[in-house]
Parts: C-alpha cells; sequence; structure tokens
C-alpha cells in the first residue's frame, strides 16, 4: 500500500491531538492530585471542616437517591435503576457513621 501526502498529513494532526489530549488529561490529574493534598493538610487543621464536608456529601448522596427512587416510582426509569441504591445506602450509613465519631464544634 502506498502512503499518500493526505494519509500522512492525517495520521500526524491525528497524532498531535493525541499528544494535547494525554498532556491535558496529565495536567488535570496533577491538578486534582494538588487539590487532594492541600486538603488533606486543611483536614488536620479543621476537623470541624472535614465532618461538615462529610456530612454535606450524605445530604447530596440521600437527594440523588431519592431522586431516583420517584423517578421509578413516576415510571421514567426502570425498576433496574435502583440496583446501585443498597451500596449508596451502606455508603452513606458508614460516612454518618464516621462523622458521629468526630469531634463536635465546642458551643
Amino acid at each position: 500500500m502506498q502512503l499518500t501526502a493526505m494519509y500522512v498529513a492525517a495520521t500526524n494532526k491525528d497524532a498531535i491531538l493525541a499528544l494535547l489530549a494525554v498532556f491535558a488529561i496529565c495536567t488535570w490529574m496533577i491538578f486534582v492530585c494538588w487539590r487532594i493534598y492541600k486538603q488533606l493538610e486543611r483536614d488536620e487543621k479543621d476537623p470541624l471542616g472535614r465532618r461538615k464536608r462529610i456530612l454535606r456529601l450524605c445530604w447530596f448522596l440521600a437527594a440523588l437517591d431519592l431522586f431516583a427512587c420517584i423517578e421509578v416510582l413516576l415510571g421514567k426509569e426502570p425498576l433496574v435503576s435502583l440496583i446501585g441504591l443498597p451500596i449508596s445506602i451502606g455508603l452513606i450509613w458508614l460516612l454518618l457513621s464516621a462523622a458521629k465519631k468526630m469531634e463536635r464544634s465546642p458551643k
């Protein structure tokens, strides 16, 4: 098979786009890891902030579970879409028990 100039140009363009995509994803992952590291440093200094963030996550997960149940009850989603509900409820229970063990704000 003979390579034409158009095929080579398209291949080079695709290679450049692939490299740019990999660079962008790596940059994003480094940024996320840096943010997680900074958040862990803040959590060591402020356990109350960690507790509040865990409770916010629990409320968010509970709202998603409620939304999924409502969608199934209205018939917009099939019953199979609730298959992950026990995992979500278990995660909420685990996070709530962890938040309960943390120290509370002195009032």
